[in-house]
């Protein structure tokens, strides 16, 4: 017996993550997202894995830049996802402050 709220909230992420049409409304409510976001990476690989399975590397000895950018589509998504860099969270960030060096001893050993 869950709560009426927690069966709503399952039965909306169920919704979403529904796999008919290739996850489209996934894939929609994604690109209607500002990032950061944490994507659902099982579904990236495998539209990795059926890019690279289903297309041929190489076409009458020239590479095939139709697969490679399909790939690389891929992977700007989860690019995307990151957004802007964000500094690495450091348990050591609690510690004191860095030290400031001396910048006549930087010099010297640069």
């Amino acid at each position: 017996r869950l709560p009426h709220k927690i069966r709503k909230l399952h039965s909306a992420l169920e919704r979403m993550l529904d796999p008919s049409w290739n996850h489209r409304v996934y894939r929609l409510a994604v690109a209607k997202m500002s990032p950061p976001l944490i994507p659902f990476v099982p579904l990236l690989l495998k539209d990795m894995t059926f890019i690279h399975e289903g297309n041929r590397t190489w076409a009458e000895n020239l590479i095939n830049f139709e697969k490679m950018h399909m790939m690389a589509k891929t992977a700007r998504v989860l690019q995307r996802c990151r957004g802007h860099a964000h500094p690495p969270l450091s348990p050591l960030r609690s510690r004191s402050p860095p030290r400031q060096e001396d910048p006549r001893a930087v010099r010297i050993s640069t």
